[in-house]
């Protein structure tokens, strides 16, 4: 994907944190239009965070170099959510992380800079799985659960969904996580129930591999859930009494419940602490534990099905099984405890 294909003819633009390692490219027109596009650059660790407020700072008083796309096409961005977001004028570009999966996430605004929506674009077999199985999903699910989707289909050399843009505020990164996030978790369980050796949820996870661990799920039912699959607080937000998430290119209608919840408490163990795998393991294991539907005896096992899964997915997005956060997710379910 070039990044000139996105923006309408003549942008100037600018590449954060520097054309050399772009990672997000916004307008360059004006210092407010600067200041308030730099803030859609991901940050959520402290140090993150830190240098986030140092970086649309700089492009903010001292902009850097800026590169225009030239005039001799049309905004076909604009063309392709001209029915659904008529007022966009503008777009800012976030390049998701490399590899076979990568993706595009670009946020629209209006002529008065207020972002009223998000394009996800993907070009490779992988990527474009992910994004008909989010548009599958939000056709799906309660819309209070999510943002709404305007438009899915063909875009460039690839293909694209435009969503609404979710109003609210962020969710901390903190073990335990906040009682919004359990509750969101609770209303994602079905009454529908199956036994563990025939779970759907299972079956799709474990593909045939005997793990004695599952054994423990045995002689009880359980119900089959909405799964998010990427359960992380930089996929929530919090907008008035209840919680929305977005980024459900993973989730699937026939998940195992609570396992998001466990992922929640990985994900920000790994991504926002640093913790070590068996650490990790146990403070999702008390998490677990902590939830009268699920308590002690499970706790565990769901946690190791959890890291289990996420591995799986790396390896289905095709990132190598010995990379770090592979390894991570490994000692997760090797863990003693």
């Amino acid at each position: 994907m070039t990044w000139s294909d996105f923006f309408p003819a003549d942008t100037e633009v600018q590449a954060l944190p520097s054309w050399r390692s772009p990672r997000l490219y916004i307008p360059a027109a004006s210092i407010k239009q600067r200041w308030r596009r730099s803030a859609f650059f991901p940050a959520y660790r402290k140090s993150a965070i830190l240098f986030r407020a140092g970086l649309r700072t700089a492009v903010t008083v001292k902009p850097s170099t800026r590169k225009t796309n030239g005039s001799e096409k049309d905004w076909g961005l604009g063309l392709f959510v001209r029915n659904v977001l008529p007022l966009a004028q503008s777009v800012s570009l976030l390049v998701g992380t490399d590899g076979p999966a990568q993706k595009a996430t670009l946020q629209l605004c209006d002529g008065d800079d207020n972002v009223i929506g998000y394009v996800k674009y993907g070009e490779t077999a992988s990527a474009i799985a992910g994004i008909r199985n989010e548009v599958d999903i939000l056709r799906t699910i309660p819309e209070d659960l999510c943002p709404q989707l305007l438009h899915a289909g063909e875009f460039a050399e690839g293909f694209a969904m435009v969503t609404s843009n979710i109003e609210g505020s962020a969710i901390p990164a903190s073990l335990p996580p906040v009682e919004d996030v359990v509750r969101f978790q609770d209303r994602l369980v079905s009454t529908e129930t199956a036994p563990a050796d025939s779970h759907p949820a299972l079956k799709e996870i474990l593909q045939g591999e005997k793990r004695n661990w599952v054994t423990t799920l045995c002689g009880k039912d359980w119900p089959i859930a909405l799964q998010h699959g990427d359960f992380a607080p930089w996929n929530l937000k919090k907008c008035g009494a209840q919680i929305r998430a977005f980024d459900w290119e993973y989730a699937t209608t026939t998940g195992f419940p609570y396992l998001d919840l466990a992922f929640f408490s990985l994900q920000t163990d790994v991504k926002i602490y640093h913790a070590q795998p068996g650490d990790a393991f146990q403070r999702a294991k008390t998490i677990l534990a902590e939830h009268p539907q699920v308590g002690p005896e499970y706790a565990a096992v769901i946690v190791r099905i959890a890291a289990f899964d996420a591995f799986d997915k790396g390896i289905r997005d095709g990132h190598d099984p010995d990379a770090a956060l592979q390894a991570w997710y490994r000692g997760v379910w090797e863990a003693q405890g």
